[in-house]
């Protein structure tokens, strides 16, 4: 429970950090997420984070629409069902 609570915290900071530089494809999120916030990109985060975003009133999903959009919104939710889907 507490690595996930630090993965969890480790993501959202990492999308509070890269608002400058929104990543526009798989490729760059995936750099973004493995290589510049260090978190490993696996199923099983994967599907965490799903069950979060797939909640339209959930407030990390929310938050996370109105910080980014709901174009870049769906494009994380679609990047993220590709990796949950690499099992």
């Amino acid at each position: 429970m507490q690595l996930s609570c630090k993965i969890t915290k480790q993501y959202l900071h990492l999308q509070l950090n890269c608002i400058k530089m929104i990543p526009q494809d798989f490729e760059a999120w995936h750099y973004c997420i493995t290589k510049m916030c260090g978190i490993p990109l696996c199923a099983d985060f994967a599907k965490r984070r799903l069950a979060i975003y797939k909640q339209d009133k959930h407030p990390e999903t929310i938050e996370f629409i109105r910080l980014y959009g709901l174009d870049h919104y769906r494009k994380i939710v679609s990047w993220l069902e590709i990796v949950e889907k690499q099992r």
